[in-house]
């Protein structure tokens, strides 16, 4: 969330006050800002290892950017998403329509009571099954290796 904070200082403001955080354990990447917390429940990080960290969370707030959405339903987390560009807003808008998150349309403290009622996230499990299953990774992988290091295709 470092480029939510970065841009709108205000929201990390209102962010830090949210009562529905106050007894959650929350890591929040804030990028190169220097932020710190009074809150012993909140900690800040120049960096996270965003895949490690969604497999320990109970829901994930984002901007709405393709990977973090795809890696949000990959892992099977809620998602909160905060846009900042129009694209962000566009899947943002389409977490919310196909019931896997909720698109914020402000930073405020009604979407974190939402997400925790898991009627709102009811297709997770089922998208981060469709999404396991139809994974091009491994197959992507093995192409640009065989592209890389196969010296018939050179």
């Amino acid at each position: 969330m470092g480029s939510i904070f970065t841009n709108e200082k205000n929201v990390l403001e209102n962010f830090l006050q949210f009562n529905e955080l106050q007894d959650d354990d929350v890591v929040v990447t804030v990028g190169n800002t220097k932020i710190k917390s009074n809150n012993e429940n909140i900690t800040f990080k120049d960096f996270t290892n965003q895949q490690m960290m969604l497999q320990n969370c109970e829901y994930f707030v984002n901007h709405g950017g393709l990977n973090s959405v795809y890696e949000s339903i990959y892992y099977g987390i809620p998602q909160l998403c905060y846009p900042m560009q129009q694209e962000q807003k566009m899947y943002s808008k389409i977490v919310q329509k196909k019931k896997v998150g909720i698109y914020m349309k402000k930073f405020d403290n009604k979407y974190f009571k939402k997400i925790k009622n898991k009627n709102n996230v009811e297709r997770l499990s089922e998208m981060k099954k469709i999404i396991r299953k139809y994974d091009g990774t491994e197959e992507a992988y093995k192409l640009v290796k065989s592209y890389f290091f196969d010296e018939n295709l050179k």
